[in-house]
C-alpha cells in the first residue's frame, strides 16, 4: 500500500480532531479512536479491519487489542489504492456487522458520502457544508473550516 499524502493526513487530522473536540466539549460517553486500531467485526480474533476513524459508544466493546463488534461510526478516507475496498467491500462488511453510520470522505472530489445504515439512507455532502453525525446525535463537522 502506498504511503499517505500530506493532503490525506491533514484531512485525517482535521476530522479526527473535530470529532474528538466535539465529544469532549459535550462530555459525551462515546470515544473516538484513530487508525491503526483493529475492529473485529465478528467478535473473534481472526478477521479485522483497521478503519481510519471509529467512534465507540459501548465501552464493553473495547479491549486492549481493539474493538470487538461493530463500532457505532466508521470513517474511511478514500485513496486511489483503497477506493474499491472502501466503496464496496468495507461498506458491505460494516453494514452487515451493524455499524450505524459510515462516512467515506473523498478528498480528490471534495465530497463526503454518509451512509446511515439505521435509516437506510445515503447522502453526499461537499466540503463547504456542515455534516451532522447520527452517533452521537447533535455532533457536527463544519468542513468549511478545513484548510486546504
Amino acid at each position: 500500500m502506498a504511503t499517505p499524502t500530506t493532503t490525506r493526513q491533514g484531512f485525517f487530522g482535521f476530522l479526527y480532531g473535530v470529532i474528538w473536540n466535539r465529544i469532549r466539549e459535550n462530555r459525551g460517553n462515546c470515544k473516538v479512536y484513530p487508525a491503526p486500531l483493529a475492529v473485529y467485526l465478528n467478535r473473534d480474533n481472526k478477521t479485522y479491519l483497521e478503519p481510519d476513524i471509529i467512534l465507540v459508544c459501548d465501552p464493553g466493546k473495547m479491549k486492549e487489542k481493539g474493538c470487538y463488534g461493530a463500532s457505532d461510526f466508521v470513517a474511511e478516507i478514500v485513496s486511489p489504492s483503497t477506493q474499491s475496498r472502501d466503496y464496496f467491500l468495507k461498506l458491505n462488511k460494516y453494514q452487515d456487522a451493524g455499524v450505524k453510520e459510515y462516512w467515506i470522505p473523498d478528498i480528490r472530489r471534495d465530497t463526503i458520502h454518509v451512509y446511515d445504515f439505521a435509516g437506510r439512507t445515503k447522502t453526499t455532502y461537499g466540503f463547504e457544508e456542515k455534516v451532522r453525525l447520527g452517533v452521537p446525535e447533535g455532533l457536527e463537522v463544519d468542513f468549511s473550516e478545513l484548510e486546504q
